[in-house]
């Protein structure tokens, strides 16, 4: 018996033997064997597949490589006014989600102290204060990963008068001016954390009475 040597595109197939004439099954549907002097190229659409497949995975790794680098572009820019911290920044390596920015900010606050008898008095010590403020940014808005933003944290009005001093809590802490310290940037997309950096600011003494322009720097 004659036999014609079949020889499928799919490397894990190998090479097939079959006689003269006959049909064989393959991922491609039947072949029959037509010539017995030449060897027989099958067409594998498994091939196809495969690419196809593999494209698209190297597509989602590629998604979530990006999502895993998120990384600060440009910025921050920073400027305080007495009671305030407006951040400024454009991160890049984003995904394809909505994401969701907090800044927390924290300083050490001035206060002056209303009396029950309705007389300011300025405190003794400078109390610890944090701010925080948050915004949701659409997947829309995010263009090739890219996207800027502004995050303005305000100081709390008062605080606890026992911190800043003053003899018990029939007493009013009125915060009057901030020294801010520090920014934490914290990102979130897809539900997970892709981006958590502080900032410190360096000491200005403008910052306490006027809008202010701020250094930042990274504590390595």
């Amino acid at each position: 018996m004659r036999f014609a040597q079949l020889w499928q595109s799919c490397p894990t197939i190998g090479r097939l033997a079959a006689p003269f004439g006959s049909t064989i099954p393959s991922l491609g549907g039947p072949t029959r064997i037509l010539d017995a002097g030449r060897p027989h190229y099958g067409v594998c659409p498994m091939n196809r597949t495969l690419f196809v497949g593999l494209a698209v995975l190297v597509g989602m790794i590629g998604v979530q490589a990006q999502g895993a680098s998120v990384h600060i572009k440009s910025g921050p820019s920073v400027v305080t006014s007495p009671t305030s911290l407006k951040f400024d920044v454009c991160l890049a390596g984003l995904g394809n989600q909505d994401i969701q920015a907090t800044i927390t900010v924290t300083g050490n606050a001035t206060v002056n102290g209303l009396n029950p008898s309705g007389f300011l008095v300025p405190g003794h010590n400078k109390v610890p204060v944090t701010a925080t403020a948050t915004t949701t940014i659409s997947r829309n808005e995010i263009k090739n990963g890219n996207v800027c933003f502004s995050l303005t944290a305000n100081a709390p009005k008062t605080v606890d008068p026992l911190l800043a001093g003053f003899p018990n809590s029939n007493w009013t802490a009125k915060v009057v001016s901030v020294d801010f310290t520090s920014v934490t940037l914290v990102v979130v997309q897809g539900g997970q954390v892709v981006l958590n950096q502080t900032f410190f600011l360096k000491p200005s003494a403008d910052a306490a009475s006027a809008v202010t322009r701020r250094s930042v720097f990274i504590k390595q």
